[in-house]
């Protein structure tokens, strides 16, 4: 069976409602019919002769008084009416129905939109300017005529105008009909010879009348006229309308067998597929059967109409269908994306090859490259700016201050305004309170010389600092003797050279040679910056102080044993042989990092308060935490966005090195506030770093790969990930190449001071929320990469400028939509189901009504609406459905043409799995291709009890034996954690390696869906080739046959089909809760596709053939499904 959705409705009803339409024409029979009696005549339209045979009414004993209407006990559309006006469609007036009355423009928009239960959307709408000149703004149709509108169904004339008390004629009635029965109502041929008046008709109507005529939607007046210009009276539409939800299988709610009917208990029991159902009668029920059993003629079938307190208020004859469809019920555990394991360590490593570098023998290449990618030296050139005046803290695992190029600014400034650190790897206690006899002072064994040095108070304080706590292994000596390193005691002496009592100056034995004399009095950094050096191996261990104790306990020397935090300060703000991004910006260093690269969450929060205590506005984050899952609403994130709020702190935070698979953002590059920062690479990055050609741009295989769990659009944006930049001096050189998102970050902070300094150099006004606006609006986007992966694309902080400059941010308005995990997020993320179709809740926060139009750039998500009207205050629901074909990630856009740039960015990330099915063996094969550096993503949905996953990657060899192409496989489970890397299949350096495939096996895989990246080598030119072919098999083994649940049993789920004979018809699904038969809405999974249903129910476009149409209704074992009042 082939569902595809139509673009007319999404409806959903149930109760009392005001009423809507359908429909697009340009009306070329204005005044036509005017002045001719014999065209004004009243015009029967027999669009309903007589229900078919399965909804034949059995007429009721009711007296006059029991019809809702007093004119219509002898009108040919009675029953048509009276169902109508049960279902809260149509109304009537003081003195009857008036079916004989004519209908108006408005009036058939308000017709319409009641079927499909707009009521809430027509309210809102009312309070939307009117885009029509005879439309006015207090309109009693105002909000149905645009919500028409804004659908595409009804549109106005040239000039502006709706004419909405124009009254509609009979073709334009069944026109608007038709278009909302999608491919069942679309023209056929125009075949109405025998009419007479078929000349009388727009010849691009006549189509939609002959289909018209085919479905009985409309007849003809009489042998041999069509009458399709006569206004349509009000008993003929609702006779149209009434055909209308037959043809779509939408006349009732439930049908079933009767088993009893007691009004005195106001109760009626129905057999349904199998099982007792009983009904609660509203109050005035209609009942259109006699009142026992035994009296039905032989007819044990009947339908129902619910309200939406899920009481029954009509009761008609119906007829046995559940044979015209195979129809099931079943349910599915519906994993978590909330992981709760351990964390996944980062990769910093390349490619694992060698590397063939141009900039190895010209460090400072290497950034000027990387700063050209973003457009730095562009802003730089045409205005003069290099971050100067700005301040920007770098919390890390510290900074080497005696590197050149970290010694001041490009205004002669001290670079390093202050070195704080956090952590206790510097920190030595001194526990000797010694007095000087002969200007020395002695503990234990040792004898120190003090020279000169004076203490005011008379009282020196004396430790050790041990070299093991503090050098990197590198620069530690290994003793053969004790099988261990040599661990060195270096004493440290402090004084309290002005107060007695309070120490303020250290000084460290720095050449061992017990004479403190000799050495540099030294005071914390930001009064003394100065540092000390410890020579190991040839190389220098340069320490400064961080902290002393006041009371002489400890003194903390602070220092970097990792080189990160090194090699993140010279990319942001480097001023010398090589130059960072903003080589003008000073810096503040907070050592939080210790050289293990962890640290404390609390210890991270503290040294993100003490950098904006100490006036940084700019705050770098290269570090992130894999293991919380909270959507941005961690405590650290929390804190970003508070001082990103309320201090107007930028913070630049790397995304995380646990890519490629989906959702592995770290925190709190999660942050709302965040800007969060992807690791991307160009083609002369990697040609100028490594040494290797690579066509395309791309993002480093490793970044971490959004959107956030709640669907949130992050990364913010990509900046490049590899640099040559400073290292500390003990490393035996001055530059280093590294890679991760570590190195993008401080990209992404030098190029905000920069903006900084413009912004203030040219006096403009701006706020930081502005500031950090401009800079995701002007990034570029790279195409062909997922947004999922780039964020808002690269960045671009000339084009930022050139926004802020000419004030051309766009105010992008909130959205949410469904997810899994949270209720509702920022964005679309369908991991664990294939969506069909989804609701999009767009909020106006703005001052100024908004007019959106849907640009519906995807190939695998549209808007099935031309646009939204968006009041100021307002939220709107707007639907989208889905035709995926494999994994995708995309930004969905809205314009408002009256604003700048686009006001609605709706991150799409979804995917349809592999299919692996009992009727395939569980067997899936691909043949692909991927260029260098670039990767695929796959989905395989793992059913419960699976026993393993196997997975082959194969590279093929050509006819002289070499393969054509080098890569590997990343599996992640369900929860985003990477549980397996393969080695590489296809060429390699090694002879003895080079395999053609590669495979993964893994054993009792959790339920959910799996993600397979396919990723191709970044060195394919070493090799001649510039793509990889590959074939992927992707097989599951020992799949069980699902077993029993009961959790369906919660819901009822009931079906009511068009007649079948017609190629195309529809089914209607109604999904009600079992016990108070109210509709639910929520998610519901229909043959494997996921709908969002509203009210209970799902209209679904099928096509029927030979067999009779399947459909297999799967519900989510969880809180998917609820009452909404």
């Amino acid at each position: 069976m082939n569902y595809q959705l139509p673009t007319t409705y999404f409806p959903t009803f149930f109760g009392k409602r005001k009423v809507f339409c359908c429909c697009m024409w340009k009306s070329d029979i204005k005044n036509k019919i005017q002045g001719s009696e014999k065209m004004r005549r009243l015009l029967r339209i027999a669009l309903l002769a007589a229900i078919v045979s399965i909804y034949s009414f059995i007429t009721p004993s009711l007296g006059a008084n029991t019809l809702p209407f007093n004119d219509i006990a002898q009108d040919p559309y009675k029953k048509e009416i009276i169902h109508l006006w049960a279902r809260g469609i149509v109304a009537g007036f003081p003195d009857g129905f008036r079916p004989r009355d004519k209908v108006t423009r408005a009036q058939m928009a308000r017709f319409i939109n009641n079927i499909e239960n707009k009521s809430d959307e027509v309210s809102i709408l009312q309070q939307i300017n009117s885009p029509f000149q005879d439309v006015a703004n207090d309109h009693w149709a105002k909000g149905d005529i645009l919500l028409n509108e804004e659908q595409g169904m009804m549109v106005g004339y040239p000039g502006g105008y709706f004419h909405p008390e124009e009254e509609i004629p009979r073709y334009q009635v069944a026109i608007i009909l038709l278009r909302g029965l999608g491919e069942l109502g679309k023209p056929g041929l125009n075949n109405l010879s025998g009419y007479q008046d078929v000349e009388e008709i727009p010849f691009y109507a006549r189509p939609y009348v002959a289909r018209a005529l085919e479905l009985g939607i409309m007849k003809a007046e009489e042998p041999g006229r069509l009458g399709g210009l006569a206004s349509a009276t009000r008993g003929e539409v609702a006779a149209a309308l009434h055909r209308f939800l037959y043809l779509r299988g939408d006349l009732f709610d439930i049908s079933g067998r009767l088993l009893s009917l007691d009004p005195a208990k106001r109760s009626i029991s129905l057999e349904i597929r199998g099982r007792d159902e009983i009904f609660s009668l509203a109050e005035n029920y209609l009942n259109y059967l006699l009142e026992k059993k035994q009296d039905m003629s032989g007819s044990e079938y009947v339908n129902l109409l619910l309200n939406k307190e899920g009481k029954v208020v009509l009761i008609e004859q119906g007829a046995n269908k559940e044979n015209h469809l195979i129809f099931s019920v079943n349910s599915r555990p519906l994993p978590s994306g909330i992981r709760h394991a351990e964390d996944t360590k980062p990769k910093f490593s390349a490619d694992g090859e060698n590397k063939a570098s141009i900039s190895r023998e010209n460090p400072p290449l290497s950034l000027k490259v990387t700063k050209a990618e973003i457009n730095a030296d562009r802003l730089e050139s045409m205005l003069g700016v290099d971050g100067a005046g700005q301040l920007i803290a770098i919390i890390d695992t510290g900074v080497d201050v005696a590197h050149p190029d970290l010694q001041w600014t490009t205004r002669g400034e001290p670079k390093i305004v202050d070195w704080l650190d956090l952590t206790r790897e510097g920190q030595v206690k001194t526990p000797h309170s010694l007095k000087a006899f002969n200007q020395k002072i002695r503990v234990e064994d040792r004898e120190y010389q003090l020279g000169y040095l004076e203490s005011k108070s008379q009282v020196f304080r004396l430790g050790f600092l041990e070299t093991i706590a503090i050098l990197p292994p590198d620069l530690l000596e290994y003793e053969e003797s004790t099988g261990d390193f040599k661990n060195e005691k270096i004493g440290v002496l402090l004084l309290d050279t002005e107060t007695p009592g309070k120490y303020n100056a250290v000084v460290l034995d720095a050449n061992q040679n017990r004479d403190f004399s000799d050495d540099r009095i030294m005071r914390v950094y930001r009064d003394d910056p100065a540092y000390v050096t410890l020579n190991k191996k040839e190389h220098p261990f340069s320490l400064v102080v961080a902290e002393i104790a006041e009371n002489g306990d400890y003194v903390k020397f602070g220092f970097d044993g990792n080189g990160h935090g090194t090699h993140v300060a010279g990319i942001a703000a480097a001023n010398g042989e090589v130059k960072g991004v903003a080589p003008g910006a000073r810096l503040l260093v907070i050592k939080a990092i210790e050289m293990d690269g962890l640290a404390d969450w609390d210890k991270i929060e503290e040294a993100v308060k003490l950098a904006v205590s100490k006036g940084a506005q700019i705050i770098n984050l290269s570090l992130g935490q894999y293991q919380d899952d909270s959507a941005g609403k961690s405590s650290l994130a929390q804190l970003v966005n508070e001082l990103s709020r309320d201090k107007g702190v930028v913070f630049t935070i790397a995304a995380g090195n646990t890519g490629p698979g989906l959702a592995s953002l770290a925190t709190p590059a999660d942050a709302d506030e965040a800007i969060s920062v992807g690791a991307y690479i160009s083609p002369l990055m990697w040609e100028v770093d490594y040494g290797w050609k690579v066509e395309k741009e791309t993002l480093w295989y490793f970044s971490s790969v959004g959107p956030r769990k709640d669907g949130a659009w992050f990364p913010s944006l990509a900046a490049p990930g590899s640099a040559y930049s400073t290292i500390p001096l003990w490393n035996g050189d001055k530059y280093s190449l590294v890679e991760g998102s570590s190195m993008a970050a401080p990209h992404a902070a030098g190029a905000v001071a920069l903006l900084k300094e413009a912004v203030e150099k040219k006096k403009l006004k701006v706020t930081t929320q502005e500031l950090k606006a401009a800079l995701l609006q002007g990034a570029r986007l790279l195409p062909g990469l997922e947004a999922a992966a780039q964020g808002r694309g690269v960045l671009d902080v000339y084009k930022a400028w050139l926004l802020l400059k000419e004030n051309l941010l766009s105010r992008e308005l909130p959205i949410r939509a469904f997810n899994a995990d949270f209720g509702t997020g920022q964005g679309v993320l369908a991991r664990e189901f294939e969506p069909k179709q989804l609701y999009l809740e767009v909020s106006n926060e703005s001052k100024e009504n908004k007019t959106i139009i849907w640009e519906n750039n995807l190939s695998f998500a549209q808007v099935t609406r031309k646009k939204t009207y968006l009041p100021t205050g307002k939220v709107r629901r707007v639907p989208v459905t889905f035709n995926l074909t494999g994994v995708e990630s995309q930004i969905l856009a809205g314009d408002d043409p009256d604003s700048p740039g686009k006001d609605v960015m709706v991150p799409v990330t979804a995917g349809q799995a592999l299919k692996l099915e009992k009727n395939n063996g569980y067997e899936h094969t691909i043949l692909s291709q991927l260029g260098a550096g670039q990767y695929e993503r796959y989905f395989v949905r793992v059913p419960v009890g699976t026993e393993n996953i196997k997975i082959d990657l194969s590279v093929f060899p050509d006819t002289t034996g070499k393969y054509q192409g080098r890569a590997r496989l990343h599996l992640f489970d369900p929860l985003g954690r990477e549980m397996r890397m393969s080695d590489y299949a296809g060429v390699g350096p090694v002879a003895a390696d080079v395999k053609g495939k590669v495979s993964i096996n893994y054993p009792a895989p959790e339920p959910g869906t799996w993600e397979i990246v396919v990723y191709s080598s970044a060195t394919l030119s070493l090799y001649d080739l510039t793509a990889s072919n590959y074939q992927l098999n992707v097989a599951l083994k020992g799949v069980p046959e699902p077993g029993p649940s009961n959790f369906k049993d919660k819901y009822l789920i009931t079906y009511q089909a068009s007649e079948q004979e017609r190629e195309h018809g529809f089914i209607t699904l109604q999904v009600r809760e079992r016990h108070s038969k109210k509709p639910v809405s929520g998610l519901l999974e229909i043959n494997d596709q996921a709908y969002e249903i509203q009210n209970g129910k799902l209209i679904l476009p099928v096509q029927f053939n030979e067999k009779p149409a399947e459909l297999k209704a799967t519900l989510w074992e969880g809180d998917y499904l609820k009452v909404r009042n």
